[in-house]
This record gives structure tokens, sequence and C-alpha cells, in this order.
């Protein structure tokens, strides 16, 4: 029952297969039709594998290409929009709203999928004319995702598509696919197809949204993760990358805004708390301070009166050693006074600056986190219909990332999961030999 996909030259494994072939443009090595389902099932190379990551490369390295002459391919498709060969202003046709619609070229799907359609497949149905000078495409993507534009386009594209919409049996397009679409825009850059108009679109859109979010180096990881996703974002917007939003998408968004707000109203709690422990300990202190003060001055009150008594007794010849002693222990009273004022105050100071580290590092810790569960509440919040794993897999060249990550001091690997980090190994090699 099971297909094998191997090269000439690759050892042939024992067994009774049902056919061992020899497809050097596909990524599978194995399939098989499924007994339930009667679906084909296959078994593809591992994303981080030689081949696959070559692949990617490539891929990549076109988008950057089509990059510096994207001008040049938009004014090849625009000059044959009204070719006198009516195939080729049809492809020209499909190539200018797979490069202003950013959609699919259409024909480049499992005939077992859905009734899902591209620019080269779409049926009158699928296009409503407007009075302004719009058009209207409603139509589902692939994997059934509703593709809904409402776009102002040049007379000769409206002119092109009632001519086409009229004339079809069936598909607007009848004639053009991926081939074709590929060998026109082959013409005018070697190598480059369809696909890599979507590559192009969705890199270019992170790229502008990275470096037009203002972040700083100094900034926390948190944040720059963020601006991540909100790049991420604009890349699955240019791709549609919608997808159904999950029934517990609502609940558990509500779930982390309430459990935000129960941190905020506990941290204000112990925020208080902390600052009327330091009122308490201010009040107690200026009351202790103020007892030993008076204490003091009683003291200094008292010795001033002996200093005078004694000053007397001098004058008239009479003794003054008793009154000395007294004297002298009323000095060595004010000496201890004195050391007991300086303690207290010793105490106090130590007292304040252990609490106010203390209400310091709670600020500190609570503000980060509230910061940080804002951050993920807002993203969760935006993408709540929309897939930016699909985006990032596929479309997304890693490299921008890196580079940005260098430019802000941010590991790309801390945006991109474990599964992708083994897919894109090869960013690291690549930039590290520029």
């Amino acid at each position: 029952d099971i297909e094998l996909n191997l090269s000439p030259d690759a050892p042939r494994p024992p067994g009774n297969w049902k056919a061992i072939v020899w497809k050097p443009d596909v990524m599978w090595i194995a399939r098989w039709r499924d007994k339930l389902s009667g679906k084909m099932k296959y078994v593809w190379l591992a994303e981080s594998s030689e081949l696959k990551q070559k692949r990617d490369i490539e891929k990549f390295n076109k988008a950057m290409e089509l990059r510096m002459h994207i001008e040049r391919v938009k004014d090849h498709i625009i000059k044959n929009l009204d070719a006198d060969d009516p195939i080729r202003r049809k492809t020209a046709t499909v190539c200018y709203l797979i490069d202003r619609l950013k959609i699919r070229v259409g024909d480049e799907k499992d005939p077992e999928e859905a009734d899902t359609v591209g620019a080269s497949t779409l049926r009158p149905e699928h296009i409503k004319f407007g009075d302004d000078g719009t058009v209207t495409f409603k139509f589902l993507g692939k994997d059934s995702v509703p593709h809904i534009f409402k776009v102002k386009l040049p007379d000769i594209v409206i002119r092109n598509l009632k001519e086409f919409s009229a004339n079809a049996k069936s598909s607007i397009f009848d004639g053009v696919n991926s081939k074709r679409v590929s060998e026109f825009l082959d013409e005018v850059l070697t190598g480059l197809s369809a696909k890599v108009f979507r590559t192009y679109y969705a890199s270019k859109a992170v790229e502008e949204k990275l470096y037009a979010t203002p972040v700083k180096r100094d900034d926390p990881d948190y944040v720059k993760k963020y601006v991540a996703a909100l790049a991420n974002l604009e890349a699955a917007k240019v791709c549609n990358h919608r997808r159904k939003i999950p029934k517990t998408w609502r609940e558990s968004l509500n779930r982390r805004r309430e459990k935000l707000k129960e941190r905020m109203r506990r941290a204000k709690e112990r925020e208080l708390k902390i600052k009327e422990k330091i009122k308490e300990k201010r009040m107690q202190y200026v009351e202790r301070l103020k007892k030993y003060k008076e204490r003091l001055e009683t003291i200094e009150k008292k010795l001033i009166k002996l200093k005078q008594q004694i000053s007397e007794r001098e004058k008239s010849g009479r003794s003054t050693k008793t009154l000395r002693k007294r004297a002298s222990s009323l000095r060595k009273s004010m000496r201890r006074q004195r050391e007991m004022i300086r303690r207290l105050r010793e105490r106090y100071r130590e007292q304040l600056r252990k609490l106010q580290e203390r209400l310091a590092r709670l600020k500190k810790r609570e503000r980060t986190y509230i910061e940080k569960a804002k951050l993920q509440i807002d993203i969760k919040a935006k993408t709540g219909n929309y897939n930016l794993n699909t985006s990032l897999k596929s479309y997304i060249d890693p490299r921008i990332y890196y580079r940005w990550g260098e430019a802000i001091g941010f590991d790309w690997k801390l945006y991109y999961p474990k599964s992708l980090q083994k897919k894109f190994s090869w960013v690291e090699r690549c930039m590290e030999n520029r």
C-alpha cells in the first residue's frame, strides 16, 4: 500500500512496496491512502533536514531578490494587462491580483481538499463590481479561510475582470494555472513564482513594523517579545491567516483580565501596608525622640544650674567637691542620653531604609508583572482570530528577527518556539558568514 519517493542512487529497503518513484520536486518520502478516510497520508522530511533547510534559504533569498526588483516585476505585469493575446492578459491580471491582494495562485491544492480558490481559480460569483471603481472579492481560500476584500482597482484591471467574467463558463481565468503564471513571471525575474509574493510581503510587513515600533536596548525582554508579536501579527494580516476564534478564547482572556485586576488590588494593599508601617515607625520615632530630647534638656538645665552653684561656692571659698561629683554624674547622663538619641536615629534610619527598599522591590516586582501581563493580554486580544504560527513558520524570513534582535539586544530564539529554532538553525550560521 505504501509508495516510496527515493533518488535513483538511494538503497532500496526490502519489502513489497506499492511503488518506488523519484519526485525531487516534492518533500514527502512515503505516502499511502488511508483505508478509513480514503485520504492520502504522507511521511515528510524533518523540518531540520538539510534539504528542507536548503529549500527555506532559497525561498527567503528569492523573496529578497524580489524586493530588489519589485517595481520591474510590477511594470511587467501592468504592461501585459492590455496584451493582444487573451491568455497573456488573463495571466497578467492573475499576477496583478496575486501582488495586490497577496493571495495564492489557486490551483496548487490537493484534489481532495474542499472547494477553496485562489487568484487563478476565481469564478464570477466570487466578484462583485461597485459603481465607484471598487471590486469586492469574496471566496474561501486555503483551509476554508474566508477572504473578503473591497479594493479600488485600475480601470484596465476592472475591464479585464468584467470581460473574463462575462465569457467565463466556470473559472474567470480559464487556461491560466500556476505553471503559466511562473513562466510569465520568469520572463522578468528568473525563478520567480506566485508563492514568492506572499513571502516577500509578509517579511516586508514584519520588518517595517519592527523598526517603526520604538524599543530600546535596555527595555525588558517581554517588551521586545511583545513588539515581535505585533510584527508577526502584521504578517498574519497580510497573508490573511485567519482562524476561527477558539471557544475558550474569550473565557481565557477574561480570566487573565480578572487575574490582573486581583493582582493589582493585592499589590495596592501590600503597598499601603508598608506605607502604613513607615508612617507608624515615623510616629514612634518622633515620639521617642521627643522624650529623649526632653530628658536631655532636663539634664542640661540641671547641669547649668549646678555650674552656677559651683561658681558661687568658689567665689565664697566653700567646698565644691560634692557639687562637682554631681556635675560629673550629670555629664555621664548627658552622654548616655545623647548616645540613646544617636542609636534611636540610627535604628530608625535602618528601619526606614529596609521598609523603603521593601516598598521599592514590591513596586518594581508588581510593575514588571503588571506591565508584562497587560502586554500579554493586549496581544492575546489582538490575535484572537489570527494564526501567527503559520506566517512565522512559512512566510517570515527569520533573519529579519535575528538582525533586529542584534540591534536592540534581543535573542531571536526567545520569540521562536523550540520546533522553529530547529527548523531555522541555519540562520545563525548564515548570519555569521555574512
